[in-house]
């Protein structure tokens, strides 16, 4: 069955690789390479110059989407989205934290559903475009893998390079292509990020005039509305007060009664006209969520229960958890898989990097290789 589904999956994935073709519109730039060829659509490029020019860091860094094809025997990555990573210093050791790949991927999985890492950007003025050490170690660490691209930005001199790793070097290529296409959810991102670069460019006494300004005003409308509650007040009581008195000279009680009510009902109105919350549905919805949910359980008691296991029943029940827990215990790593990306894949987060460490007696978490077994759970 296993064989099957392989097969099954080879097939699906050559299908899609028929079906995939360059895109109609793109400029080459440089010359081609022998076996490798990069394909940025235009919008991630001018984004990439954006970084370069409106970065308030030293050095600007983003975090390249695409996918990786193979066309007539040749490895092509096409890059058609940008996640810009902040608050990141590449001088200090393990820059790349838990917390910056956390919020990467939460951006990645907000802007650009369903798509992969192919590679990372780093900007800045006078940049050597040869890629020292340190940027070759943290590339091992954060983007190993086979075609993993590195684009070097320099904004002096407006020039752009592209590398690829492999065997144990980076090779810069000669040229790259930039392809033209609608590119909705690039164009959201990039519309997202310049509004909260201009809105950084505020001055402090801008805003803090505007919020001077803001307060007044709203204390000037509680005022109003409290003046507006008073003399509705007035009004409202010596309409009950003058009706009440002259119903009883007529003895009318009843009447009375019923003209209280009304203008009870009136002064209510009127007060919600002039104060109407702003988050006033969301307690009630949450009550009869609640009152629904309590209501199912009362219906429907065997279903609270459903979870209990008899006590005579332990053989079964470990059976049962072994066939489902059973291929999920291990995990075999894939060509260009690092412990991060696997724990990404497997748990979505971070957090148990340092248990699989240790269950595998595992001492570098770059140190690992592809077709070893891990053990995710004890």
């Amino acid at each position: 069955m296993m064989e099957n589904k392989k097969q099954a999956g080879k097939a699906q994935e050559n299908r899609r690789e028929e079906l995939f073709c360059l895109p109609r519109n793109y400029r080459q730039v440089g010359q081609e390479h022998s076996n490798i060829a990069v394909y940025i659509e235009d919008y991630v490029m001018s984004f990439v110059h954006y970084i370069g020019k409106n970065s308030t860091e030293e050095v600007g860094i983003a975090v390249l989407i695409g996918e990786k094809r193979t066309l007539e025997k040749k490895n092509c990555v096409f890059i058609y989205g940008a996640v810009l990573v902040q608050n990141i210093n590449l001088e200090t050791k393990g820059c790349f934290s838990k917390e910056i790949w956390e919020k990467i991927y939460r951006e990645i999985e907000e802007n650009f559903k369903n798509k992969q890492i192919v590679g990372w950007m780093v900007t800045r003025a006078g940049i050597n475009m040869e890629p020292g050490k340190q940027l070759e170690q943290l590339h091992l660490e954060n983007f190993s893998g086979k075609d993993k691209v590195l684009l070097l930005y320099d904004t002096l001199e407006r020039e752009e390079c592209f590398f690829v790793y492999r065997k144990d070097s980076f090779i810069k290529l000669k040229g790259y292509c930039i392809y033209y296409d609608k590119n909705p959810e690039m164009q959201e991102y990039m519309l997202k990020k310049k509004g909260n670069a201009e809105k950084e460019q505020v001055s402090d006494y801008v805003v803090e005039k505007m919020k001077k300004k803001l307060g007044e005003m709203e204390n000037r409308q509680k005022k109003q509305n409290r003046r507006k509650r008073l003399s509705v007040n007035i009004v409202v009581i010596g309409g009950i007060v003058l009706c009440a008195f002259a119903l009883q000279q007529r003895g009318l009680k009843k009447q009375v009664f019923e003209t209280v009510e009304t203008f009870k009902e009136e002064k209510k109105n009127i007060t919600q006209q002039l104060d109407t919350p702003k988050y006033t549905k969301a307690p009630e919805q949450k009550k009869k969520n609640q009152t629904a949910e309590t209501k199912d359980k009362k219906k429907n008691p065997e279903e609270t229960n459903t979870e209990e296991i008899p006590t005579d029943k332990t053989e079964t029940v470990s059976q049962t958890m072994q066939n489902v827990y059973g291929e999920k215990q291990y995990y075999t790593i894939q060509p260009g898989d690092t412990l991060v990306s696997i724990c990404m894949k497997e748990f979505s987060s971070l957090e148990r990097m340092d248990e699989i460490m240790r269950l595998n007696s595992i001492q570098d978490k770059n140190k690992i290789v592809a077709g070893q077994r891990l053990k995710l759970y004890e």
